[in-house]
Formats: structure tokens, sequence, C-alpha cells
């Protein structure tokens, strides 16, 4: 009898164990609460806050005084639009560097031409925080921006082939002339030397 009192007493203080631990584990408990929020990396401009103006240069040069600051920079949109769920990976060229921008896929969308040999890209203006080693991204100076702006739209480039015809055509043109020109020069001096020497034989 003893032996049935020990086994249901074991039993009840199993199930008892294993209510508390769902209960702790559950919804409402402590680890659940102990969890953050999923945090965007996409935040407002806080107010009172003016962004710094700065060229790739001042990124590069400068990258340990404006890490973590908010900036402003303008350049080219370059490469490809590398869209991952609801962000958006932009190269923004300046006059030295292309600098990476990380931005929300709806203000990404806002990009039309990419910069490449065929085409001058989009000017974009973005607005976000300067990142020197950004620890989200793996250690890559970027930009992490809340917004973006077309300031100007892309063009296709000049064909350089286009140049090259016209070259070619008016080199063409300027050797048919000289040799026209030499021909008619050696013809004129030929017809004058055998005058010139029928009149000395007599």
């Amino acid at each position: 009898m003893n032996r049935k009192k020990h086994a249901l007493a074991w039993m009840v203080v199993t199930v008892l164990a294993a209510v508390a631990l769902v209960v702790w584990l559950g919804p409402s408990g402590p680890l659940h609460r102990m969890q953050p929020a999923p945090r965007t990396p996409f935040a407002p401009l806080p107010p009172g806050v003016t962004p710094t103006l700065v060229s790739d240069q001042d990124l590069v040069e400068r990258a340990q005084e404006l890490d973590g600051q908010w900036v402003t920079f303008q350049g080219e949109a370059l490469g490809d639009l590398m869209m991952r769920g609801e962000s958006a990976w932009l190269n923004v060229g300046g006059a030295g560097y292309a600098i990476g921008v990380l931005m929300p896929r709806a203000e990404a969308v806002k990009v039309k031409i990419l910069g490449n040999y065929r085409f001058n890209g989009d000017t974009v203006r973005v607005f976000g925080v300067f990142h020197r080693a950004d620890p989200a991204q793996g250690g890559d100076l970027d930009i992490v921006a809340s917004s973006l702006e077309v300031v100007k739209p892309g063009e296709p480039r000049p064909d350089p082939r286009a140049g090259n015809r016209v070259y070619a055509a008016a080199g063409l043109s300027l050797l048919a002339l000289a040799l026209f020109l030499a021909a008619h020069l050696v013809r004129r001096r030929s017809e004058g030397g055998e005058g010139h020497l029928g009149n000395a034989g007599h």
C-alpha cells in the first residue's frame, strides 16, 4: 500500500512540475516578456536634429568623427538595387567613392535608373545614420537611411561608338582628299615637265 502511495505522490509531483514549466514558458511567462520586440533600423529623423551635409570623401576621411551621426549624402545611384524583404541596398557614388546605403524598400523603389556603362543613374539624396563599421552589417561602412529623394532623373550616356564613326568618316574623307590632291599635283608636274623638255630641245 505504501508503494502505491509513493508512486501516486511522484506522479502528482511530476504533473505539477510539468504544469509549472508550461506556465513559465508560456506566452505570458517571464521568458517571453524578457524577449525584446523586433527593432527596425530605419528610425525617423529625431526632432530638432539637422543632418550634416557630407561628401563621399568626408565619409571616408572623417569616418571616426562622423560615426553615428545623422547625415545627408547625395550622389549617383549605381549598379544593382538589391531587395531584401522590406529592406534594400543601394550603392550611391560620389566623386571618388561609392557608399553602401541600406534603406526601406518603399524608399528604394523611387529609383528608376541605375548607373552603368549605358546610363547615368538617378541623382539621389539620402538622409540617415552613418556607420564607420556597422556591426549589424558585418562591420561595413554604410549609411542606414530613413528616406531618399530623387534629385535628378538618370539619362542614357552618349554612345562613344557614334563619335568614333564620325571621326572615322572624317578621317577617311581627309585621306581621300589628300590622295586626290596628290594625284592631281603629280599629274600637273608630269605635264609641265614634258613641255619644258620639249622647249629646251629647240
